[in-house]
């Protein structure tokens, strides 16, 4: 699992792409909307491929790390072709799970945030339930984790 997509960029996905591009440089990483120029900026510094639609990152990725609002993940999610191999993760900490499974009729959809560790030294990785290729990337991009229960994560987001 070496390709990853992010629809959307927000400072939190901005990051993780600095994390992995730092740690991991053999992923590939696919960027949208294309257009955008902080999307054009991130794929200048790092090494990423600026993509035209959504279909287009969700044929070139297994993970799809989404920072959208619940009414543009409606639109985006119709131009998805998402199959059993995809994990979708959402860095929006307002929608739940069990919004995202109604938008994306995906059993692999997580809520995924960064926290800072007490030691300060490194931001942790907390995302909702145990999902093996999330937790195979972060230990490839050297990001510590944390998963929890959807009731613990919205505890600690608060």
């Amino acid at each position: 699992m070496n390709r990853l997509g992010f629809i959307g960029i927000d400072e939190l996905s901005e990051g993780i792409i600095m994390a992995i591009c730092r740690t991991a440089p053999e992923m590939q990483v696919f960027l949208y909307p294309s257009v955008c120029s902080h999307v054009q900026k991130l794929a200048r510094v790092y090494p990423c491929w600026t993509l035209d639609d959504c279909l287009a990152v969700s044929e070139e990725s297994e993970i799809i790390f989404l920072s959208k609002t619940l009414t543009d993940l409606v639109d985006v999610s119709k131009s998805l072709n998402l199959n059993s191999m995809h994990t979708v993760v959402s860095l929006n900490p307002a929608l739940s799970v069990q919004q995202l499974r109604f938008v994306f009729p995906h059993s692999d959809c997580v809520r995924m945030t960064m926290i800072n560790h007490e030691d300060g030294n490194k931001p942790v990785a907390v995302f909702t339930d145990n999902n093996q290729r999330l937790e195979h990337f972060l230990c490839k991009a050297g990001l510590p984790f944390i998963a929890l229960s959807e009731n613990q994560f919205n505890f600690i987001i608060r």
